[in-house]
């Protein structure tokens, strides 16, 4: 039993066909599995998948269409990506539904981040095979990696006002403060398979412009027809002038800055006083 959510808006709605044409062809799909698509208002289908439209309308904040996503989840447990995260080979579907058997048995394992982020994360070797527990105060702890969730875990970190780069870098506190226990595809794996299926964990797309270096041999392998020119592609100038464009979003949006803080602060309030319990 999974819900399969894929999260997306509008204007991407470009990267939907490549996407779920990889994904029916990699993802060893079972009955069980549902999959949703979340975005503002647009529909789409494909063949020979069934896909649950969550149109959350065009104001929605990215933290709310995710919301309203985890509850309509049909399952307890959720593999959540995002549309330029294009799976580019088979998944090991025996080491996939055992971590998904993990996910299921364990009230110890509340994430499995199915990608790993190299040395970026801080981790440790744990007692489940291929999987290395994440430091509960490293960086990049909470991320939208392609993972799999328990659906109450994900769903106390969201918040209807939250960005997506606010969500994940208030994440990361929070998740300090909840003590929830994250995993992820272990170093040692890594280091002798490469990543768990053939994705990178930065996605096709950076501040919506392709990733030149894979995109264009795997639109050709896979026999995919679109119009690259069109979003263009990341330079590495591009990339350096966004960075700073991420911590402008504080300024620019300061009310919705103003509440992730305040959230945060009423979370250390109740964990000095022991009014957080481990669920």
């Amino acid at each position: 039993m999974l819900s399969i959510i894929v999260l997306s808006s509008d204007g991407y709605a470009d990267c939907w066909h490549p996407f779920f044409q990889s994904f029916k062809k990699y993802f060893p799909l079972k009955d069980e599995y549902e999959i949703l698509l979340s975005t503002n208002e647009k529909k789409y289908e494909h063949e020979g998948l069934l896909i649950k439209m969550i149109n959350s309308g065009l104001t929605t904040s990215w933290s709310k269409r995710l919301k309203n996503c985890v509850k309509q989840a049909k399952y307890e447990n959720l593999f959540v990506l995002t549309e330029d995260f294009f799976i580019r080979s088979p998944l090991n579907v025996v080491m996939f539904e055992g971590f998904l058997d993990l996910l299921q048995q364990r009230d110890d394992v509340d994430h499995i981040r199915l990608l790993s982020t190299y040395d970026r994360t801080k981790s440790s070797p744990s007692k489940f095979p291929s999987l290395d527990l994440i430091d509960p105060k490293t960086k990049l702890r909470f991320l939208y990696l392609p993972g799999l969730w328990k659906r109450k875990v994900l769903a106390k970190y969201l918040f209807n006002f939250e960005s997506v780069f606010m969500s994940e870098k208030i994440g990361d506190i929070r998740s300090t403060i909840y003590k929830d226990n994250f995993y992820a595809i272990s170093r040692s794996y890594y280091k002798k398979h490469g990543q768990f299926y053939d994705c990178t964990p930065s996605g096709a797309l950076f501040k919506g412009k392709w990733s030149k270096d894979w995109i264009v041999p795997f639109f050709e392998r896979e026999n995919i027809d679109i119009d690259l020119t069109i979003r263009g592609f990341a330079t590495l100038d591009f990339q350096k002038s966004t960075r700073l464009q991420n911590k402008m979003q504080l300024i620019k949006h300061p009310i919705p800055t103003i509440q992730s803080f305040s959230t945060l602060l009423w979370l250390k309030i109740r964990g000095i006083l022991g009014l957080i319990k481990k669920k």
